[in-house]
């Protein structure tokens, strides 16, 4: 047991045979100026982090699987490892470059000839001229800018203007990748990610509390009455039920 206590230590030194030295690398002097800090999720996240997220095993495969939906192979291909996969995957994107630079040039060409004559689509062509452009841009790294949002979006809890600042893309396609990345786990039988229970609202409960209706709130809930009907019974109006929910959540009871 001391030993397993020693080698969990920041500095530790071990003499290995023919007077070789194995540390951390890490002094005294370092650690005296280390500190700890703990990443949570940006605020304004719906869901919770997806379990496949931070199961590396899982995170290959909804990876692998997303990259081959991104190269129109519907059926996984089978007895081949994910990173066999992602290989077949990522040549058959690469042998659609030709296609994308035809496809941008003629949207590009669209673009300027709309804008020039006045045309009120010029703006849609814009952003569709965007989109293939970073479609291209990615061509060659797609594997790993997915990769990237799962540990910055997800393990590092960074919001999604972040994680384009570290991958080189814009936010909404941060977005837009990650949407498709949930839906790839949820193909794979993983599940989706829960809702995050958020804490009640401070002012709702107190609105609540100052109109003396959480007693009765709680009352009714206890005597198995029905959030709407709590609502309704007191007068709670349009957002009643909202309101019972949260003074529930705030006492514990849901």
């Amino acid at each position: 047991m001391s030993n397993i206590l020693v080698q969990r230590r920041p500095v530790h030194a071990e003499f290995m045979a023919g007077g070789e030295v194995k540390s951390t690398g890490i002094a005294f002097s370092d650690y005296e100026r280390m500190q700890t800090y703990r990443h949570r999720l940006a605020p304004g996240r719906r869901y919770e982090i997806p379990a496949w997220a931070v199961n590396d095993d899982q995170t290959c495969a909804v990876i692998a699987r997303s990259m081959e939906g991104r190269a129109g192979l519907r059926v996984p291909t089978r007895e081949a490892t994910d990173k066999e996969r992602l290989q077949k995957a990522q040549q058959i994107l690469k042998a659609k470059e030709p296609q994308l630079v035809a496809r941008l040039d003629g949207v590009c060409r669209r673009f300027v000839e709309a804008k020039n004559g006045g045309d009120e689509h010029a703006a849609a062509l814009g952003i569709q001229a965007a989109v293939i452009d970073t479609q291209l841009r990615i061509l060659d790294r797609t594997a790993e800018v997915l990769g990237g949002i799962v540990y910055f979006y997800w393990r590092v809890g960074f919001n999604s203007f972040q994680v384009a600042e570290q991958l080189g893309i814009k936010d909404a396609h941060v977005r837009q990748l990650a949407s498709r990345l949930i839906e790839t786990g949820v193909e794979l039988g993983y599940g989706a990610p829960l809702p995050i229970q958020r804490r009640p609202s401070g002012k709702v409960v107190r609105a609540a509390a100052n109109t003396g209706q959480c007693a009765d709130i709680i009352r009714l809930h206890k005597a198995g009455k029905f959030t709407v009907d709590i609502a309704r019974e007191l007068g709670l109006g349009t957002n009643g039920s909202e309101i019972v929910n949260r003074v529930l959540i705030h006492a514990g009871l849901r």
